[in-house]
C-alpha cells in the first residue's frame, strides 16, 4: 500500500481510504473536515448502488476519527462519522442503533452551531423509525424536520423528507397521502436534477398506485423507473421497480411473472448484500406459494422470513409474515390450531403499529377459516369487517377479495339472491383490475348460486367459464409441482360439473352421457404426457456447490437409513433427509424461476376426447377409470364400441378400509419371508382373503362389461 498524496482533493483521498483501506492522512483541521464530508458523500452515493460499500466508508470515517491528528476537527468528524454509521446500520437492519446514531450526529452538529447539518442528519432517521414500526414518531420527526429544512432554505433536503414520508405512509397503508408526498418529491427532485431520488419517488408512486388498484398506471411508472435506473446505474432501484411489477402480477394471479420477477429481485438483493430487502423478497415468494397452495413450501419460507425480520428489527414485516403463516396453517386439512395463535400475534403487531391493511387481512383470513368450518354467520361478519377496512384504506383489490368471501358466506347461509348479486359485483371489479384468481372464484361461486337457485343451464355456463379462466392461469405455470399444487385448490367448478354429469347419466343411460362423465372426470386429473414433456425448460445455470453438498449428504443419509453403513436408522436421519429433500426441491424451483423469460407463452394443453380414446383401443381391450363422488365409488368402462358408466360400484369407505387391510397384510412381508416363515401359510391365506374382498368391491361389479 502506498501513502496517499495529501495534496490530492478530499474526494480522491476519500476514495483512497475506502478502496485501499488506507490510514487517515496527516492533514490540518480544515482538510480533515473536508475529507470527512467527502467520505459522507461517498457513503450516500453508495447507499442505493452498492450498500456493502457503506460499511467500508463507515470504517474509513472511524479511522479518521481515531487518528492522533484529529486536532480541532474532532467534534465535526465525529458527528459526520455518527451520521454514516447510522446509514450503515440502516443497510444492515439495525434500526434501533441507527436512530441513536442519527440523534448523536444531530446533537453534535447543533453543539457546533451547524443547524442545517443537524436537520439533514435527521432525514434518514424517518426511515429507521418507520421500519422499526414507530410510525407516529416517524411522522412527527418528518414533519418537524421538513419545516426546519424549509426555514433554513434547503429545498433539496426537504424533498428527501417528502420521499421518506411517502415511504412511511405507504407502510401505514395511507396510500392517497403517500401518493401526494411521492408526487411532490418527484417534481422537486426532477427540478434539481437528482436522478436517483427522482427514480425512488417513481417507484414509491408505483407501489402506492398498485395498492390503490390502479395497476395499469403503476406498471407504466415502473417501466419508466426501470429504464431510468438502468440509464443512471442504480441497480437497487431497478430491482425495486422489478419487484413492484412482480407484485402487480401476483395481485392479478399471473403467477409465472410473479415468480420469475421476485426470484430475480431476490438474487439481486442477495448479490448486493441487502438483508432487509432479501428477507422481504423471501416472504413475497412465500406469498406466491401460498396463493398456489404449495403450503409446506410457503410455511418453510415464512419460518425463515420470521427469523430474519426479528433479527432485522422489522415488526411490521413480522406481522405480515405471521398473518400469512396463519393463512397457511388454516388452509391445511384439518385446519391447524396454530392458525389462531398466528393471527393473534400478527394482529397485536398490526395494532401496535397502526397498520389498518394488516388488520383487514387478518379479518379476511379469519372469514375464510370460518367458511371452512361451516360457520356462515361468523364468516359474513368477518368478511364485512375486512371489506370495510380495505375500503377505508383505499385498497380496491382487498375489497373485491373480501366481497367474494362475503358472497360465499351468504350462499352458505342460504341467501342466494344476495350472494349472486355480490358475486356479480366482485366479478365486474375483478375483471376491471384483471384479478384473475378473484375472477375464477366469483365465476365458480356464481355457478353454485345458480345451481342453488335451480338454474342448471346457467350453472353449467358459469362453471365452464370458471374452468376456462383457471386453465388460462395454469397454462402459464412452468413445472409440474407448481401446476399440480395450484390445481389442488381450484377443483370447485370441475367437481360441480362432474356432479351434474353424474346426475344426468341415470336419466339418459347413453354412451354420450357416460362419455360426458368420463370427460368431466378427466378434466381435473393429471395432464397428458406431452404437457409434462413440453413444460420442461433448461435451467439457467449449473447446479451449484450447495446442491452438490446437499445431494452428497442426502445419499449418505439414505445409506444410513438402509443400514448399508452398519448404522441403525432412527428419527434423526429420517427428519434430516426430508428437510434436505425439501431444500433441494426449493433450489430447483429457484433455478427454474430464474431461467424463465417474463413473457413466456402458455404451455399448450390437449383436451381429452372419449372418441379418440375409443379409436385407440383394440377390439379386445378395455379401459377402466374410477372416480369418487359423495363417498361413492363409480367407474367408466371404455371399449372400442361403448362407454359405460357404472354408478355406484361400491361405498368408498368400504373400499378404503379394504385397501388399508390389504396394505397392512402386504407390509408384514416388507423385510422378507424369513422372520415370518413359521406363519407363512396363515399370512398367505389372509392376503388371499384381503385380495378377494378388493376384487368383490372393485372388479366384480364390472365383470359383465369386460
Amino acid at each position: 500500500m502506498t501513502t496517499p498524496d495529501t495534496s490530492e482533493t478530499p474526494a480522491a483521498l476519500a476514495l483512497w481510504m475506502v478502496d485501499e483501506g488506507a490510514p487517515a492522512p496527516a492533514v490540518d483541521a480544515a482538510a480533515l473536515r473536508a475529507l470527512a464530508w467527502a467520505l459522507k458523500d461517498l457513503g450516500y452515493a453508495a447507499w442505493s448502488s452498492n450498500p456493502a460499500r457503506v460499511a467500508r466508508v463507515a470504517d474509513a470515517l472511524g479511522r479518521l476519527r481515531a487518528g492522533d491528528h484529529a486536532l480541532d476537527a474532532g467534534a465535526e468528524v465525529s458527528a459526520v462519522a455518527a451520521w454514516i454509521d447510522g446509514i450503515a446500520d440502516l443497510t444492515c437492519g439495525r434500526m434501533r442503533e441507527a436512530t441513536g446514531r442519527f440523534d448523536a450526529a444531530a446533537d453534535g452538529f447543533r453543539a457546533l452551531g451547524l443547524p442545517l447539518e443537524a436537520a439533514r442528519a435527521g432525514v434518514p432517521k424517518i426511515i429507521a423509525l418507520s421500519i422499526f414500526g414507530l410510525h407516529g414518531e416517524a411522522a412527527a420527526v418528518g414533519e418537524a424536520t421538513q419545516r426546519e429544512l424549509l426555514a433554513l432554505g434547503d429545498r433539496q433536503a426537504a424533498s428527501k423528507v417528502s420521499l421518506n414520508l411517502g415511504n412511511l405512509y405507504c407502510r401505514c397503508n395511507d396510500y392517497p397521502l403517500a401518493l401526494r408526498h411521492y408526487r411532490e418529491a418527484a417534481v422537486l427532485f426532477a427540478r434539481i436534477g437528482d436522478h436517483e431520488r427522482s427514480v425512488m419517488s417513481d417507484v414509491g408512486m408505483a407501489d402506492a398506485l398498485a395498492s390503490m388498484g390502479d395497476f395499469d398506471e403503476s406498471l407504466r411508472i415502473c417501466a419508466r423507473a426501470r429504464m431510468r435506473a438502468g440509464q443512471h446505474g442504480f441497480p437497487v432501484l431497478g430491482a425495486l421497480a422489478d419487484e413492484a411489477v412482480a407484485l402487480v402480477a401476483l395481485s392479478r394471479g399471473e403467477y409465472h411473472e410473479a415468480l420469475a420477477g421476485l426470484e430475480a429481485c431476490r438474487r439481486c438483493y442477495e448479490k448486493l448484500g441487502m438483508p432487509q430487502h432479501l428477507a422481504i423478497a423471501e416472504k413475497q415468494l412465500a406469498d406466491v406459494y401460498l396463493e398456489m397452495r404449495l403450503v409446506p413450501e410457503a410455511l418453510a419460507l415464512l419460518t425463515g422470513a420470521l427469523e430474519r425480520f426479528a433479527a432485522l428489527q422489522m415488526p411490521v414485516e413480522q406481522g405480515w409474515a405471521l398473518a400469512q403463516k396463519g393463512r397457511a396453517l388454516a388452509s391445511l386439512e384439518p385446519p391447524d390450531a396454530g392458525a389462531d395463535d398466528a393471527f393473534a400475534a400478527a394482529g397485536a403487531l398490526f395494532r401496535a403499529q397502526d397498520v389498518k391493511a394488516g388488520e383487514a387481512m387478518i379479518a379476511l383470513a379469519q372469514a375464510e377459516l370460518a367458511l371452512r368450518r361451516g360457520e356462515a354467520v361468523d364468516a359474513m361478519r368477518l368478511a364485512s369487517n375486512a371489506r370495510a377496512r380495505y375500503e377505508a384504506a383505499h385498497i380496491a383489490e382487498g375489497g373485491w377479495r373480501a366481497t367474494a368471501v362475503l358472497a360465499d358466506a351468504e350462499l352458505m347461509a342460504g341467501r342466494i339472491e344476495r350472494s349472486a348479486a355480490r358475486f356479480d359485483g366482485a366479478l365486474a371489479g375483478a375483471r376491471a383490475m384483471r384479478l384473475l384468481s378473484v375472477e375464477v372464484r366469483c365465476l365458480a361461486g356464481r355457478g353454485s348460486a345458480a345451481l342453488a337457485g335451480g338454474d342448471v343451464d346457467a350453472a353449467r355456463r358459469f362453471f365452464e367459464a370458471a374452468i376456462a379462466a383457471f386453465e388460462e392461469q395454469r397454462r402459464l405455470l412452468q413445472g409440474d409441482d407448481l401446476r399440480d399444487g395450484f390445481l389442488a385448490d381450484h377443483l370447485r367448478p370441475y367437481l360441480a360439473l362432474l356432479r351434474l354429469a353424474l346426475a344426468d347419466a341415470p336419466q339418459d343411460g347413453s354412451d354420450q352421457a357416460a362419455s360426458a362423465v368420463l370427460e368431466s372426470l378427466e378434466r381435473f386429473r393429471a395432464r397428458v404426457l406431452d404437457e409434462r414433456l413440453g413444460s420442461g425448460r433448461a435451467l439457467a445455470d449449473e447446479v451449484g456447490d450447495v446442491e452438490v453438498g446437499l445431494r452428497a449428504r442426502l445419499n449418505w443419509l439414505y445409506r444410513r437409513m438402509q443400514r448399508l453403513d452398519g448404522a441403525e436408522p432412527d428419527g434423526g436421519p429420517i427428519d434430516e433427509a426430508r428437510r434436505i429433500e425439501h431444500e433441494l426441491l426449493e433450489h430447483g424451483r429457484r433455478r427454474l424461476f430464474a431461467s424463465l423469460p417474463r413473457d413466456a407463452g402458455p404451455v399448450a394443453d390437449r383436451a381429452f376426447d372419449a372418441d379418440t380414446l375409443q379409436r385407440a383401443l383394440d377390439p379386445a381391450e378395455a379401459l377402466v377409470e374410477y372416480g369418487v363422488q359423495d363417498d361413492v365409488l363409480f367407474a367408466c368402462v371404455v371399449t372400442r364400441d361403448h362407454v359405460t358408466l357404472v354408478n355406484p360400484v361400491a361405498p368408498w369407505p368400504a373400499v378404503t378400509e379394504a385397501l388399508r387391510a390389504a396394505r397392512f397384510q402386504i407390509e408384514t412381508l416388507r423385510h422378507g419371508t424369513m422372520p415370518v416363515a413359521r406363519h407363512l401359510d396363515v399370512l398367505v391365506r389372509r392376503a388371499q382373503v384381503r385380495m378377494a374382498t378388493l376384487h368383490a368391491l372393485l372388479w366384480a361389479p364390472l365383470a359383465a362389461l369386460l
